[in-house]
Formats: C-alpha cells, sequence, structure tokens
C-alpha cells in the first residue's frame, strides 16, 4: 500500500497476534491499541478467511478508520492493515505474489522514490546475536544484512527488548522495521520498540517517529458501561438535569459535551481500580518476559504468566 502522510509524529504498530478468532484477543489487542494511539496497524497471522468491518471497529475502537486485508490461506496467514484515514491517505495498494519476500521488496525500492518503511514478522535474522543460542553467521543471514545495505536500508536499535518472539524455549529477534534513509531523514526522532505482548508468542513492535502528539486525548466509551448496574438509567437521570440553550444542534452538542465530564468523572469514580489492575498485570507479564529472556521461566512462572493472559 502507498501512502500519502500529514506532517505529524507517525507511529505504526507491527505485531503477529496468531490468531484473532477470539473475542478475548481481540479486546486484549483494542486495549493495547489505546494505550499507544497507533495510526498505522499491521496484524500478521489473524487466521481469518473473512474479515469484515464489525471485527475491525472493535480492534480499532475509533471512528477515522479505513483498512485492507489479506484472507487466510487454509488454517494460517491472514494479515490485517488498519489505518487512521484523518491521518493517512492511501493512493493505491497491491498484493504481491508468494516468493522471495526480498526480491519483492527490491522491486518496491526501485519503484519508490519517496520515504518508506516496512515491517513485520520478516521469519528470518540479521545477526547471529538475534538468535538465543546461536553463534553462527548463515548464508540468509548474509544475504539478508546484503541486501539491507544494497538498498541503504536503516535498521533501527530495538528499545525494549532483545527479541521479539518466544515459545518458551527458543528467541528470535524475526519481527523488526526497515526504514529508508530519507525517511529517518524526515523523521529524525524515529524509534523502534518493544511492547508488552498481552497475547501471541510475538512481541508487539512500534515504529514512533518521534514527539508527543499534540491536541486533546480522545473520549473513548468503554463497553463495560453498559454491564454495571443502572447504568442507563443514571445517564438517562444526567441528560435531562442538563439546561442548555440555543439552536437544536448547539444543544445538542453542548450537552454531549457535559455528558462526557459527568462519564469521565463516574468512570474513574467507579472503576479507577480496574485501571490499577490492568497496570498490575501489565508490570506482570513485562517481569515475566524479562525473566524469559535472562534465565527461562519454571511451570509455576509460566502458570502465573498465563494466569495473567
Amino acid at each position: 500500500m502507498r501512502s500519502s502522510v500529514i506532517e505529524m509524529k507517525l507511529k505504526v504498530l507491527s505485531w503477529n497476534v496468531r490468531g484473532l478468532y477470539e473475542k478475548d484477543k481481540r479486546l486484549a489487542v483494542r486495549s493495547l491499541l489505546r494505550n499507544v494511539r497507533a495510526d498505522v496497524i499491521c496484524l500478521q497471522e489473524t487466521k481469518m478467511e473473512v474479515l469484515g468491518g464489525d471485527v475491525v471497529r472493535e480492534i480499532w475502537g475509533g471512528r477515522f478508520v479505513e483498512w485492507s486485508y489479506l484472507p487466510t490461506v487454509g488454517t494460517a496467514g491472514g494479515v490485517l492493515l488498519c489505518w487512521d484515514n484523518s491521518v493517512v491517505v492511501k493512493k493505491d495498494e497491491e498484493v504481491g505474489e508468494r516468493g522471495s519476500f526480498l526480491g519483492e521488496l527490491g522491486d518496491v525500492a526501485h519503484q519508490w522514490c519517496e520515504p518508506w518503511c516496512v515491517g513485520g514478522d520478516l521469519n528470518m535474522v540479521r545477526w547471529s546475536v538475534e538468535k538465543m543460542g546461536n553463534t553462527r553467521v548463515n548464508r540468509s543471514m548474509w544475504a539478508f544484512s546484503a541486501f539491507t545495505d544494497e538498498l541503504n536500508l536503516v535498521d533501527l536499535p530495538l528499545q525494549g527488548g532483545n527479541f521479539t518472539w518466544s515459545n518458551g524455549h527458543h528467541m528470535s529477534r524475526i519481527d523488526r522495521f526497515l526504514v529508508t534513509s530519507g525517511w529517518e531523514e524526515h523523521f529524525s526522532e524515529v524509534v523502534q520498540s518493544c511492547l508488552p505482548r498481552p497475547v501471541s508468542d510475538h512481541w508487539p513492535i512500534l515504529l514512533d517517529s518521534g514527539g508527543v502528539r499534540s491536541g486533546p486525548t480522545p473520549f473513548w466509551f468503554k463497553n463495560m458501561w453498559l454491564h454495571s448496574e443502572g447504568f442507563l438509567e443514571r445517564v438517562r437521570r444526567w441528560w435531562s438535569t442538563y439546561i442548555v440553550s440555543g439552536t437544536p444542534s448547539c444543544m445538542l452538542a453542548q450537552k454531549l459535551k457535559l455528558l462526557k465530564t459527568y462519564l469521565k468523572l463516574w468512570n474513574k469514580e467507579t472503576f479507577s481500580q480496574v485501571e490499577v489492575l490492568k497496570a498490575e498485570v501489565v508490570d506482570i507479564l513485562q517481569s515475566l518476559d524479562a525473566q524469559e529472556v535472562s534465565s527461562g521461566l519454571l511451570g509455576v512462572d509460566v502458570a502465573k504468566k498465563e494466569a495473567a493472559k
């Protein structure tokens, strides 16, 4: 996909999620995306043959979204690409043929003269240190490194971890972003980082173009509110107490603004402990991931990690 990007601090997220068919997993992905506030996300291994707008909106959560996807082949594969259409404008789209990834990437490099990036589960490593327990540089590593150098691609250091995949016994860095030198010049503060993984055996990776996004924090309606006893009656009661004036559309906007303020305050008073617990779970997962990388996990630690997820 080729895109035009408005001048801003762009965030791109890539993650091999190992399936999106389970609702709990989709909610975990949505929670992560809310925290990251990425402008473009690429989810691999969706394992869904049909992927519609209902699933996209459940994951994305916001209004400004467009998407494209590749269905699974058999029971494997599947890619979902979503972007904030108030930030990124799609110019064209092309689906490559199955074959050599590096060969196809080389074709892209010769067609595009503007800054670009590529990211995802590339299923290959560049250096021996990117595969735990490995000390030899094999032919595929040489080929990958030579190709990267030939195209003058920048392999940004990975912050927040050394590996992006683990099955509990083996670890490697097979997920990454590569950017052109033009991208690095345009986004001079760009960094690549590894995020906590609430689900999947892959860590999400984030390409952050730097800086803090300006503007107000968006308001999110939380589905859990609907399960709170008396919620709808509480909203009706609040709504009936708002006294505003002006045109019908102006009055509606004012009442919605008041309702948003009430909901934020009520949410803080009612569910603040939930946010604390979520933060604690993320801390536990990060701690166990770090332990897995440094010394491995015992049986009790594996059980603790599954319980936290």
